[in-house]
């Protein structure tokens, strides 16, 4: 079997967080007999957590967990935008050390939260004359000029681009985990340059065995989960791109409605403006639950009668939207109510809920009532529909695509 390295500067055991996919990938490939490392910054990403101590005088340290052997580079770890930059760079620069010191691998696997992740990839690969895949989760620079981060004339923007054309171009295989990939790169005008029978499309997905643990496992206690309400449920960041105040004023919206409640999830900072929002409305429907560790995540979503996929959309939905915590609301069985409208929409696709075209309030709000009047018979359909769905994206069957990627 294959020696394989996976390359993710933010790959992140369960525990600490959502960004698993490559520690389940990791863990299956290892069931079907494949030898697979990690290598990864010792900074956990949105988190205090670093697997690797400030007095430690090493450049790595290997640590196996729930099975799964990591490789950690010493990082720095960070709380603002130029020490991420900077812990960015220190795991590129130290990482191209790190490799000289392992064993040679037959496929070298990179991921692309950020970019310098598949660029260093890409270098190993070359170096030891392995076959690079590159694995693209997120468009940089696209996404950045999308959220209004940066603009398109931006030197920043150009340097990216031209880091992603050479990923894109000189990789072996390409793997998309939105289903548009195809369509970003003909726009991009690669056609000519990149063979489409070896772009592949790997969605994100999730560990039923673990997410079902944990709902047995881990009971939040909350009052306002056990009530005879009807939930509406959001659990994630409180950041910009995820537009929380909206649903402040959606709450507004509902106020008439006394048995109608919202509870919020997660921390961010956007949350204090929300919640300001809420007092100056005087809204006692919507509750700012702040943040909660992720294992009590299943039980959360079990809870609610609705729960939101909430945030804005922008010109990357087109291209399919692949977020982890889709998959968690999935398979919570419960409908669910997205505002990524576009040409890939699992929600609509396979009636798991409903997506909004134009996310305005008057259509959120007709939406949600929808559901509080839906009969018993309709609302348990698409119960059904997201568990059924769920299981399609369960990483052991999506390991399973993946070996016959890393095959072909």
């Amino acid at each position: 079997m294959k020696k394989i390295l996976i390359v993710n500067h933010y790959a992140t055991p369960p525990m600490y967080g959502g960004l698993s996919r490559h520690h389940y990938f990791a863990k299956y490939l290892k069931k079907k007999g494949y030898d697979v490392k990690i290598l990864a910054s010792s900074a956990i990403h949105n988190s205090t957590v670093n697997m690797i101590e400030k007095h430690e005088k090493i450049l790595f340290k290997e640590k196996e967990i729930d099975g799964v052997d990591y490789i950690y580079v010493k990082t720095c770890s960070y709380k603002n935008k130029i020490k991420r930059i900077f812990n960015m760079l220190q795991f590129y620069v130290k990482a191209k050390k790190v490799a000289k010191k392992l064993d040679r691998y037959d496929v070298i696997y990179s991921s692309t939260p950020q970019p310098l992740s598949a660029l260093l990839g890409l270098k190993i690969a070359k170096k030891t004359k392995a076959e690079s895949i590159a694995e693209v989760r997120d468009l940089w620079p696209e996404s950045m000029i999308s959220y209004d981060v940066l603009k398109k004339n931006n030197i920043i923007v150009k340097i990216l681009y031209m880091i992603e054309k050479k990923i894109y171009i000189n990789s072996s295989k390409l793997v998309f985990t939105m289903q548009g990939g195809k369509d970003y790169l003909k726009e991009r005008k690669y056609s000519n340059k990149i063979n489409f029978d070896k772009v592949y499309h790997l969605n994100n997905g999730i560990d039923l065995k673990k997410y079902n643990n944990d709902l047995k496992k881990y009971k939040l206690k909350d009052k306002d989960l056990e009530n005879e309400n009807f939930k509406i449920i959001y659990t994630g960041s409180l950041r910009y791109i995820y537009n929380i105040e909206q649903l402040v004023l959606v709450a507004e919206s509902l106020k008439d409605y006394k048995d109608i409640q919202f509870l919020i999830y997660g921390e961010g900072p956007f949350k204090e403006s929300a919640v300001n929002l809420a007092k100056q409305k005087k809204l006692s429907n919507i509750k700012f639950k702040g943040f909660v560790d992720s294992k009590y995540i299943p039980y959360i979503l079990s809870k609610g009668n609705v729960n939101l996929l909430h945030g804005k959309a922008t010109d990357i939905t087109k291209y399919g939207m692949s977020t982890n915590k889709s998959f968690m609301y999935l398979a919570s069985g419960k409908p669910i109510i997205s505002t990524y409208y576009g040409k890939y929409d699992l929600i609509s696709k396979y009636n798991c809920g409903i997506t909004l075209k134009d996310s305005n309030i008057q259509e959120y709000k007709q939406t949600i009532l929808k559901f509080y009047n839906m009969n018993k018979k309709e609302y348990n359909k698409y119960c059904e529909n997201c568990k059924t769905v769920a299981q399609e994206y369960d990483y052991e069957k999506l390991t399973e695509q993946l070996i016959n990627i890393i095959e072909e």
